[in-house]
């Protein structure tokens, strides 16, 4: 068996690799440097190219074992990370949080877009009477073009969020209820999706944010954590987006309270991470 240098790959791909149960991989390749040429020549060596993500000096595509091994042994390569599954989290309600306080200063949200990366946000009333808040949306799964959402967990999450309670007198209101929503579906309608979708999102988020405003990604979801922060590509999306202005709230997930069960990328050090 080919000896493999473990430094430049990511557990969980390692653990796969040695299996050998699966001969080609869905990876997510981080270069140490941005590099045309090679960026062509790893999508020519791909099964499937998925997508770039210049937001982190990637490339998400497709690879069988003996490449991988090939690449990790490139000075040029940085890292080379399985595309995680990610899931949808547990949320709670402003009641929890005691918003009222803030609401009764006059803290509402207004002038402020909450982006929200989930299974996308169904047109509520509480979010588009008396005018419709959801100032924009970005489907990463179907490609549609009007805001929907085939699961509820976004659609919830954005209630938590900025429900003004239209539809309830008032009784139900989110977090910042004059907020608004950029809503981005990079869940599918189980509630899972890539980490290499999410990373997308966060780049249109962050190629758009004077355009709607953003101040705020929510990142109601998570992949369990198998690289250092360093190395962990969704964490590297989420540091790239607060160096550009953007506050990143994310969920720490619904396995703790045990050491090591915080989530990616609730596991960095600058992200808001927020437990159930």
């Amino acid at each position: 068996m080919m000896r493999i240098d473990n430094s430049k790959i990511c557990p969980i791909l390692s653990a796969k690799i040695m299996s050998q149960s699966l001969e080609e991989l869905p990876v997510i390749v981080q270069l140490t440097n941005k590099n045309l040429e090679l960026e062509k020549g790893i999508k020519s060596l791909s099964t499937k190219v998925k997508t770039s993500l210049p937001l982190i000096n990637g490339i998400a595509c497709n690879l069988t074992t003996n490449t991988i091994y090939r690449l990790a042994s490139s000075p040029d390569i940085e890292y080379i990370s399985f595309d995680s599954k990610v899931f949808t989290q547990l949320d709670i309600a402003s009641s929890s949080i005691k918003a009222n306080y803030p609401h009764n200063l006059s803290y509402s949200g207004r002038g402020v877009t909450v982006a929200v990366i989930d299974t996308g946000v169904a047109p509520h009333q509480d979010l588009t009477r008396p005018n419709n808040r959801i100032v924009g949306f970005k489907d990463f799964i179907n490609d549609k073009t009007s805001p929907y959402d085939d699961n509820g967990h976004g659609t919830h999450v954005a209630g938590i969020i900025a429900s003004n309670g239209y539809s309830s007198q008032r009784k139900y209101t989110g977090i910042a209820p004059q907020s608004n929503i950029l809503a981005i579906k990079a869940l599918d309608s189980e509630g899972s999706g890539s980490t290499s979708n999410i990373i997308s999102a966060i780049s249109y988020i962050v190629n758009t944010k004077d355009t709607y405003g953003t101040k705020v990604i929510n990142l109601s979801i998570g992949s369990p954590a198998n690289n250092s922060c360093r190395n962990d590509p969704l964490c590297k999306a989420v540091v790239e987006a607060m160096n550009r202005g953007i506050i990143v709230v994310a969920a720490a997930g619904n396995s703790g309270p045990n050491n090591g069960t915080i989530l990616s990328p609730g596991i960095n050090p600058n992200v808001i991470t927020v437990g159930a």
